[in-house]
């Protein structure tokens, strides 16, 4: 899919270089907009198993931070009774509860830049796919404020707020793409909240929907 996405790019990029310089184009072009003729579905599976993956270590680091911010409470706390001691009390105890939390925060830290490389290459994935989206969005027969409104949902690359996913940065303009193809389509608008509390569920379900909108309007 890196490949697809890459090579669609350049062919995207050099024919409409030639269009625009009057050279003979090497693919297909209708008022300087490249025709895609396809007989398979877009890997819609891959594209959603990526944006899973994603969100799932997000919410690990997540969870992660939360324990090491326990952890480091837990540590500032051993440490103040360390000073509250006399000098005739035994800390032994205390210093042991100190170094093994100490030890622990640091396998936690560990563990946690290992899941932010793994974020990253996961980000760098999800991007591939988007930008071949974007790509067929650029290109598709639709209205300029719906492929407008779609490129800006598709937004590139992949970027995570310290308390948002982009998952849940993207999810408002899903829903309002999801209920605006529905209409498009002569389909009954959803009553679903569009202001509503993230749910991981119908972030998915409507970016599913986009995509397999985005296919039909390609197909047409």
């Amino acid at each position: 899919m890196e490949g697809i996405a890459l090579t669609l790019e350049l062919i995207g990029a050099y024919n409409n270089f030639l269009a625009t310089s009057g050279k003979t184009t090497f693919a297909k072009i209708n008022t300087k907009k490249l025709t895609f003729l396809t007989n398979s579905t877009i890997f819609i599976e891959e594209i959603m198993n990526r944006v899973s993956y994603h969100y799932q270590i997000d919410q690990q680091i997540k969870g992660k931070l939360k324990c090491i911010d326990a952890l480091w409470d837990q540590l500032k706390f051993f440490q103040r009774c360390l000073q509250s001691k006399n000098e005739q009390d035994s800390v032994d105890g205390l210093v042991m509860l100190i170094d093994a939390t100490y030890e622990e925060l640091i396998t936690e830290g560990s563990g946690l830049e290992e899941l932010r490389k793994i974020k990253y290459n996961a980000a760098s994935k999800l991007n591939c796919p988007i930008t071949l989206i974007r790509f067929l969005i650029s290109h598709v027969n639709a209205k300029e404020k719906m492929r407008s409104t779609l490129l800006a949902a598709f937004a590139n690359p992949i970027e995570d707020w310290s308390k948002m996913s982009w998952e849940e940065t993207s999810a408002p303009s899903f829903k309002r793409l999801y209920k605006l193809s529905l209409l498009e389509r002569g389909t009954p608008s959803s009553q679903e909240n569009i202001n509503g509390p993230f749910q991981y569920d119908l972030f998915e379900k409507h970016m599913r929907s986009i995509i397999e909108y985005i296919y039909h309007i390609t197909m047409n």
